[in-house]
């Protein structure tokens, strides 16, 4: 889980934006800068984002995410996070026989 050693080595030349073009997340986002800084999400502010894997469709997800506020809004623009490796952890110890099941039939 989280090991370099799972991971699928990106495409040479593959670039955020063109992951974001090529239908890369369900938010809209922009380019900020030419490279890989993008907005998080262009949606109208009453729409919820559910927990999610960032970027997890993509060949190679980042490791870490960074958030910068340009305006802070008055009121909301709370984020949720949750680490999805200790959730993981914690269920296999609460529960491994799921664990083992979720593994084998898959999650949708």
């Amino acid at each position: 889980m989280g090991s370099k050693k799972r991971r699928k080595k990106a495409r040479p030349g593959l670039r955020m934006r063109d992951v974001c073009a090529a239908g890369g997340g369900a938010a809209p986002r922009s380019a900020v800068t030419g490279g890989r800084i993008m907005t998080a999400n262009e949606s109208p502010a009453h729409e919820k984002i559910p927990l999610h894997h960032e970027m997890a469709q993509t060949p190679n997800p980042p490791d870490y995410i960074f958030f910068y506020c340009n305006h802070a809004p008055g009121a909301g623009g709370a984020t949720t996070l949750l680490d999805s490796r200790l959730a993981f952890e914690t269920l296999l110890r609460i529960d491994p026989k799921l664990v083992e099941r979720l593994d084998k039939e898959g999650v949708r």
